[in-house]
């Protein structure tokens, strides 16, 4: 395995696998300093939102030949979510390397309508799309 113990992001590198996040490349390869690709931030955004189903299942770029098959349907529901968009020329580089600008971008696209809330009793992150208003606590001590 090529993820030192004790390296900062070892803890968070376990936690992404333990959730599904993540796989890294097989054979106890993840990867840890490699660059990330733009197809490979979508799908790490579509497992951690519960691999939701794409509605449109075509591509409408002119390479989407390009794309991996392990993250067809995570660009598609990228895509169609506003997550990740194609470049003025028709392309959407799937494979291209993601630049900080995109990555921020993706992000953004990606939390806009989202809470992220924390699940105490499993200790981690969950995401809940935001519907409607959000509802005001109840005052139960009104003397306050």
């Amino acid at each position: 395995m090529d993820v030192a113990e004790g390296a900062w992001y070892t803890e968070a590198i376990r936690w992404a696998t333990s959730q599904g996040i993540v796989g890294g490349y097989g054979n106890g390869m993840f990867g840890p300093n490699d660059n990330i690709t733009r197809e490979q931030l979508a799908v790490m955004l579509w497992r951690y939102a519960g691999s939701p189903a794409a509605t449109d299942k075509e591509l409408h770029f002119t390479d989407a030949d390009q794309a991996s098959g392990f993250a067809l349907e995570a660009l598609r529901w990228a895509v169609e979510n506003g997550i990740i968009n194609g470049y003025g020329d028709g392309q959407l580089a799937p494979q291209g390397l993601a630049t900080r600008g995109q990555v921020a971008q993706m992000l953004m696209n990606f939390l806009k309508g989202r809470t992220i809330l924390r699940d105490p009793s499993r200790d981690e992150l969950m995401p809940h799309k935001l519907q409607g208003q959000q509802k005001k606590p109840k005052n139960r001590d009104r003397n306050r």
